[in-house]
């Protein structure tokens, strides 16, 4: 099946200031997948068609205005858990002006809590580590699509990865989560500063948002603390994360 194709305003944004565009729905949900756990892949592969580790070198508003859905449903990318989930994730996306509004909501329908790793940190900047709320890592995926990524993407320098902080989301309970990017989109990751530009020929957007259903014990987790929150922000060690993450991966969506 195709992706989803937006429909334009009635209005044309040449002379409208480039008003909301869009807004588009997309799906992903994971239902009792076993999986037989696969060496992950070295530094620099996808991070959401298979686990990944990290490098061996050192190292929200809720749309409004016009709009026109689409609807659809894809396979998460399973980190290789033998565990079965039911957990679910639901998201839109809006061209508004110079900037696209993303909002999604995770549906955790299994019986017990899972860790939404969706609190993006970076250090750009020189000022140590800082909660990035607004931002999803943005690079490019299959051809013509661009991944907008909450989780890892490994790195392709010496720079030492980072997993992001998480959010405990109880047994059937929602999370959601929201981010603001430039629009048209460039590419941003939050450790790799000058990561390479994206294809001119992007017609398609897909999110990605990875979650760890296993608490693990207390050596597998740190907390952190970050110059902009006033609480720690609890973080899985990158090792840990690579092993137990589970991506929801949305079905892409075309671009106007």
């Amino acid at each position: 099946m195709s992706s989803p194709r937006v429909n334009r305003s009635a209005r044309d944004p040449r002379t409208t200031s480039r008003t909301a565009a869009l807004v588009v729905l997309g799906g992903a949900l994971a239902l009792g997948c076993e999986h037989t756990p696969t060496p992950p892949p070295t530094s620099g592969s996808s991070a959401g068609a298979s686990p990944t580790k990290p490098p061996t070198a050192p190292g929200p508003t809720a749309p409004t205005g016009p709009t026109s859905t689409a609807a659809g449903a894809a396979q998460p990318e399973d980190a290789g858990m033998p565990d079965s989930h039911d957990v679910s994730l639901e998201w839109t996306a809006q061209v508004d002006q110079d900037h696209l509004a993303v909002h999604y909501t995770i549906h955790n329908r299994s019986a017990a809590p899972i860790f939404v790793a969706d609190r993006l940190i970076t250090e750009h900047g020189g000022k140590g580590p800082v909660l990035v709320p607004d931002r999803c890592i943005v690079v490019d995926g299959d051809p013509g699509v661009i991944r907008l990524v909450r989780g890892v993407v490994p790195v392709t320098t010496t720079e030492f990865n980072r997993a992001p902080g998480v959010v405990e989301v109880a047994a059937g309970a929602d999370h959601e989560g929201s981010a603001r990017l430039e629009y048209p989109l460039r590419a941003y990751h939050n450790v790799q500063a000058g990561w390479p530009t994206l294809a001119a020929d992007a017609r398609s957007i897909v999110l990605e948002v990875a979650y760890i259903a296993d608490a693990g014990t207390p050596a597998d987790w740190a907390d952190i603390t970050v110059t902009n929150s006033k609480d720690k922000v609890h973080v899985p060690q990158l090792p840990y994360f690579f092993s137990h993450q589970h991506v929801l991966k949305g079905k892409p969506i075309t671009l106007p």
